[in-house]
């Protein structure tokens, strides 16, 4: 599906970090952090349907959503035991996956909303 938007695609870097742990002695050890490119469409405003994802009284000044066409699995803070949400970089700086909507049986993407981390 998005192959029809393949002029419009962005690079952008995918930020993943594996999950920290506790070592023998107690002491937390942060996991390994790895970067890879994927291609994204967006970033947009985050109106319409994507809004309804978001608790009530969410603030969406900073988030927007984003397609990515590239076959990843993205972790979000919370879900499925993981302790960091995934980032992606682009232009205008570095936001975190807050809610993933996988389409990849629908035409091959994921839909993402993002929140706008300060530096």
């Amino acid at each position: 599906m998005l192959r029809h938007f393949a002029s419009d695609m962005i690079s952008a870097t995918l930020r993943t970090k594996a999950d920290g742990h506790r070592d023998a002695a107690g002491d937390w050890v942060e996991g390994a952090e790895t970067e890879s490119t994927v291609s994204i469409l967006g970033p947009f405003p985050t109106t319409g349907k994507m809004l309804a994802l978001l608790p009530q009284g969410t603030d969406v000044t900073n988030r927007r959503w984003l397609a990515i066409s590239d076959s990843v699995t993205l972790k979000v803070e919370g879900q499925n035991d993981a302790t960091d949400s995934d980032t992606v970089d682009w232009g205008d700086g570095e936001y975190k996956v807050d809610i993933v909507k996988d389409w990849s049986a629908f035409g091959g993407f994921l839909e993402v909303i993002v929140v706008k981390e300060d530096r």
